[in-house]
């Protein structure tokens, strides 16, 4: 299940190392990428019960590569960084599974809500603390997450459903 407070303890983490360290933009892009899929692996679908997402990482260097161009540009709304975790869920979220229970669903994934950033980059040229942007980040990354619809079929308990299943959202 996804949960607001790992998402935050993770960007929070990122940013912390980064200031720590100096790192460069291509390492915090890196950073942030990673703190996005580890969350996002917790993705569970309902319809095919105690299924996780499997393919959580398959567009993780795409990802990166968005952030990082996002970073370089200097862009305020963030607005690469919207649309390339949008198509992070579109590539990524495609499997779901549970192998003991043998319950599986496979097909497309929809982010419905995609996360507009231009108030984070507000809130952070206002002088706001690292841990309020980190908030503020988490909350809209996780709403957007939350709003993401799967279609597709399913196995439940090793035993094709009939029809595909449409718009069932995530947990």
């Amino acid at each position: 299940m996804l949960q607001k407070n790992k998402l935050q303890n993770l960007l929070t983490d990122n940013y912390s190392k980064i200031q720590e360290q100096g790192a460069s933009r291509a390492q915090s892009a890196k950073g942030l990428a990673e703190a996005i899929v580890k969350y996002a692996e917790d993705a569970e679908l309902p319809a095919a019960p105690t299924s996780k997402v499997k393919t959580a990482r398959v567009g993780q260097a795409a990802l990166q590569g968005v952030i990082n161009a996002s970073f370089t540009s200097g862009d305020p709304t963030m607005s690469p960084l919207t649309a390339g975790i949008v198509g992070y869920v579109a590539s990524s979220f495609t499997l779901f599974s549970n192998i003991a229970s043998t319950n599986i669903g496979t097909g497309v994934c929809v982010m419905v809500v995609p996360p507009i950033l231009s108030p984070v980059t507000a809130l952070g040229m206002t002088g706001a603390s690292q841990s309020d942007v980190c908030k503020l980040m988490a909350n809209i990354i996780h709403a957007s997450f939350k709003s993401i619809l799967f279609s597709g079929g399913l196995v439940i308990g090793g035993t094709p459903v009939p029809s595909p299943v449409v718009s069932v959202p995530l947990l």
